[in-house]
């Protein structure tokens, strides 16, 4: 039920919360307003303008400020800042962290986040402050009707579907933050408000049900300054709900090491039972109070609560501000906080700047506009060429002669030029020095001119000159930077409670690239490198992690910076080449590329010139895939040769057979290899080294039908030469039985 009784606690606080922060913010607003209208164009004090306009002085206003101001907050618009995840724990991955990190990028894509980060930076650096902000909202209502209707009817659970968002905060007066802050991103901040004047039928229209709608009657005087003439004021409450939890650490019932943390609320039975018993108690090992946020926001008119939020479940208030320069200065009443913009101290010296500006003008303006004085009558004869004097080059003219009426005997002077001598050399030198007045206090140095930027200086000096205009205000970057690391926290934190369902999201990759998939589903398919489909589980809800920013540039800057280095680099690689080792200059591009810090973009052209190790390591397998194929064509080549030279008989052949079978099937085997090594898309060095094993191994079955074939045509030929032997020997023996059989005849 909301809260509509004006004398209630809740609005009670919200109003005096309200007074209370107005009047601490309100000398830094002050001070804003004064550097905004510095910054508009308006430095004169409005006492000297209404008297310098009542008599017709020159009121005038020069630009001094904007080039100072413009170079400060351009440098974010050409070096967009990138919020990088990464994980710290509690099954966080690698696979998560690029999740959240990738699905943040189309946030800020989708929520055009670059103008709400630079107009609160353009703040914080005009008047010292500035804000954005964050919230969820339900996709749905971004929908068309028919696409509302058509949801109804065939997915209504996605009608309570949301999505996190980052929205720009114009005025930044509109925002009242709870000054007792420390934090410089306000992160510890426990209040804040953000208001806005809605006009009366508006107020009606968005909350019909509203209790105070006219403003009338007594009640109206519970809330002063909540209500004009034809607004309401309306602001949104942001406030911290802080809970006080007691932790315990409890042994298992039956292992001590079986551990668990359990807050007093979620013990069986609850807290109080729980702990009076006493076997209970002999299991807490340790406790401790843990201080719990959860931010809570009202919108109100100051009489009543119009609407209220469930709790959001999150440390931080979703108003991320963007602070200046911040101070802590005791001018009498104790210590409070300034803020300092980047003209704050630009302001006196930019008044004189335009005062001496507006006497110069002034001065000159006394200028005698009349050429020539004389008296009267002494033009009458020759009148047309004395009006024409200064149009009309004329050797000469004629004067009257005029009596000087005190002495008839004397005539009075020729016609004279007066003599003036405007100041503007002084009113120079003093509008300089204001000039260097302006630039000290913007944190600058002198600016490059055309003629220097056309190299009457080297690009070293002026790289020079850039970084200490740099240095003079990278405080305003700094802080700049730490309010996109807390808004990266706030969405971190607000990431699981958003996207906690199994749906369909989009991502943007850093090259720019968009891609739809399916969180939270353990089933999720998708295609990897190889076109091949795996399993991928994008958790959004598990997992601790860590925000850091960097600075980058966007996809259009970096291809443009790729097209220039290459054309200054590309005209000297043939120098390069001629000196250096073999591949030296595709290295050197390769490492220029990569300290350019060109993004994906050209990391991929550096790897394509010099890959990393894991490439290099495959080429080379595959260049030794290669020679091995070589060695088995030459291998292959041998064995032939050696097949012709085999002359075997008929178990020969039947070996010789199965060996073409064996050579046959090598064949293939290497040709299936050459063509997997000359495939683009096979890289991989394990299937080539199975292909390798199994050459291996049919070569050597081949080189065995080999062996067996050289060993049975030696054995053959040592045979027939063996039958030879018993052969001759055989006719040996032969002979000698005949010889003796001869001798002995003989003798009887």
């Amino acid at each position: 039920m909301l809260e509509q009784n004006p004398k209630s606690s809740l609005l009670k606080e919200i109003r005096e919360n309200y007074t209370a922060f107005e009047e601490q913010w309100r000398p830094i607003k002050e001070q804003a307003d004064k550097d905004m209208l510095c910054v508009a164009g308006d430095p004169w004090d409005a006492k000297e303008r209404e008297f310098r306009d009542k008599y017709d002085r020159p009121v005038m206003t020069w630009d001094e400020l904007s080039p100072y101001v413009n170079q400060l907050v351009n440098d974010p618009r050409q070096n967009k800042r990138a919020i990088k995840i990464n994980p710290r724990g509690a099954g966080a991955t690698d696979v998560t962290a690029q999740l959240r990190e990738d699905k943040m990028r189309e946030i800020q894509y989708n929520s055009r986040a670059q103008s709400a980060f630079t107009t609160a930076f353009q703040a914080a650096a005009e008047r010292s402050f500035g804000y954005f902000g964050i919230n969820a909202r339900l996709v749905a209502d971004g929908l068309t009707e028919d696409q509302y209707a058509e949801l109804v009817s065939t997915a209504p659970e996605k009608l309570f579907e949301q999505e996190l968002y980052i929205y720009r905060i114009p005025n930044p007066n509109s925002v009242l933050f709870n000054p007792s802050f420390k934090e410089a991103d306000a992160s510890d901040s426990t209040e804040c408000f953000v208001e806005e004047g809605i006009q009366r039928a508006e107020f009606k229209r968005r909350w019909p049900k509203a209790k105070f709608i006219d403003w009338v009657g007594d009640y109206a005087t519970e809330a002063p300054g909540w209500q004009k003439e034809k607004d309401v004021r309306v602001a949104a409450y942001y406030k911290a709900i802080i809970r006080k939890r007691k932790l315990y650490l409890i042994d298992g019932e039956k292992d001590t090491e079986d551990r668990v943390a359990l807050y007093g609320d979620e013990l069986p039975g609850g807290e109080d039972k729980w702990t009076a018993d006493e076997k209970n108690q002999k299991r807490i090992r340790r406790d401790r109070t843990i201080e719990t946020r959860r931010i809570k926001q009202y919108w109100t008119n100051g009489l009543e609560i119009l609407e209220e939020s469930d709790e959001i479940p999150i440390r931080w208030i979703p108003i991320i501000p963007v602070f200046g320069k911040e101070m802590w200065l005791d001018e009498g009443s104790g210590p409070k906080r300034k803020l300092m913009s980047l003209v704050r101290l630009a302001r006196d010296p930019y008044m004189a700047y335009c005062y001496i500006r507006s006497s110069e003008a002034e001065e000159a303006g006394m200028a005698p506009k009349s050429p020539l004085i004389g008296y009267t009558g002494q033009f009458e004869t020759d009148r047309e060429a004395w009006e024409n004097l200064n149009k009309i080059p004329r050797s000469f003219v004629q004067v009257d002669p005029v009596v000087d009426p005190t002495d008839p005997n004397k005539l009075l002077p020729l016609p004279s030029r007066p003599q003036f001598q405007p100041n503007f050399q002084s009113y120079e030198v003093f509008a300089e020095a204001a000039r260097r007045a302006i630039r000290t206090a913007c944190g600058g140095s002198d600016l490059p001119t055309s003629a220097q930027r056309m190299n009457e200086k080297s690009g070293v000096a002026l790289k020079e000159i850039e970084a200490n205009e740099d240095r003079g205000t990278f405080h305003f970057i700094d802080n700049f930077n730490f309010s996109l690391e807390h808004a990266g926290r706030v969405i971190d934190a607000w990431f699981p409670y958003v996207y906690d369902t199994k749906r369909d999201i989009a991502i943007m990759k850093a090259d720019g690239e968009f891609k739809t998939l399916t969180i939270n589903d353990e089933e999720y398919m998708e295609k990897d490198a190889n076109g091949q489909a795996v399993k991928q589980h994008y958790d959004a809800v598990t997992g601790d992690h860590g925000v850091t920013v960097s600075t980058g540039k966007d996809a259009a800057s970096q291809r443009d910076e790729v097209k220039d280095l290459l054309a200054n680099v590309m005209g000297e690689l043939q120098q390069i080449a001629a000196i250096a080792p073999p591949g030296a200059a595709a290295k050197l591009l390769a490492l220029n590329i990569r300290l350019a810090a060109l993004g994906p973009l050209g990391d991929e052209m550096a790897d394509t010139l010099d890959p990393p190790d894991a490439e290099k390591e495959q080429g080379q397998a595959l260049q030794k895939a290669q020679q091995q194929a070589q060695l088995a064509q030459q291998a292959i080549q041998e064995l032939q040769t050696e097949n012709q030279k085999l002359k075997l008989e008929k178990a020969g052949k039947i070996i010789q057979g199965e060996y073409e079978k064996q050579l046959a099937t090598i064949n293939n085997d290497v040709k299936v290899l050459i063509a997997e090594i000359s495939s683009k898309a096979q890289k991989d060095s394990e299937r080539l080294e199975m292909f390798l094993q199994y050459w291996t191994e049919t070569h050597g079955a081949a080189h065995e039908v080999g062996m067996q074939q050289e060993q049975h045509g030696h054995e053959h030929e040592l045979a027939d030469k063996q039958a030879v032997l018993a052969a001759q020997q055989q006719q040996a023996e032969g002979a000698q039985d005949g010889n003796a059989g001869a001798t002995g005849g003989g003798s009887e």
